[in-house]
């Protein structure tokens, strides 16, 4: 019973590094809502949206991995209406660099490129849109077990948007805080047999 206790006390003790070393695995599932900080061509928007991501550390503190983010857009203004909402979906990799700390708080610098598409409201002539563009931002877990963290993050996004039907391309600057859990797995191994 003396080992067990001193093999979990150890464990926990050594969990938090852990999670960051080589051959770990995270998952996170992110959402944001902003209102009013997307500026293009003169109205703002309300924001929403999901961000489920995934990566493996290739070594200490360094993960990569991708991510599919989804977002729903409603314009705010004197003429808008629910049906003048766009949702998007765009994919792409992720990186994340976590700082070396000793404790709960776990501060990582997060970058995330990507391709994707707008589907704005039907009835428009040319809804369709392309797009790509990256997003770069400090984040931090608070863990609130030795595997799942709570996870935030303040970024930027710079968004190039086209469209192929009709021609005629803009640019968008978006800044967001988004939440979500994340959930490490130090000692997976999915690829052994």
């Amino acid at each position: 019973m003396k080992k067990l206790f001193v093999l979990l006390l150890l464990s926990s003790s050594l969990g938090l590094t852990a999670q960051f070393n080589s051959g770990s695995f995270y998952f996170t599932g992110a959402t944001d809502l902003n209102f009013g900080l997307e500026v293009d061509e003169g109205y703002s928007s309300i924001l929403a949206g999901f961000h489920p991501e995934g990566g493996y550390f290739i070594m200490n503190r360094l993960g990569i991995g991708g991510g599919i983010h989804t977002d729903f857009s409603l314009p705010v203004g004197e003429y808008s209406e629910f049906t003048d909402a766009t949702f998007e979906v765009y994919l792409g990799p992720n990186v994340r660099y976590y700082l070396p700390r000793e404790d709960d708080w776990q501060v990582y610098g997060y970058g995330f490129l990507f391709y994707g598409f707008t589907q704005e409201p039907t009835g428009f002539e040319g809804s369709n849109h392309q797009l790509y563009g990256f997003t770069v931002g400090p984040g931090v877990n608070y863990f609130l077990s030795e595997r799942v963290a709570f996870d935030a993050r303040l970024t930027y996004m710079f968004k190039h948007q086209w469209n192929p039907e009709m021609g005629g391309s803009h640019n968008i600057h978006r800044f967001f805080f988004a939440m979500g859990i994340s959930v490490f797995f130090p000692s997976i191994t999915f690829f052994e047999f």
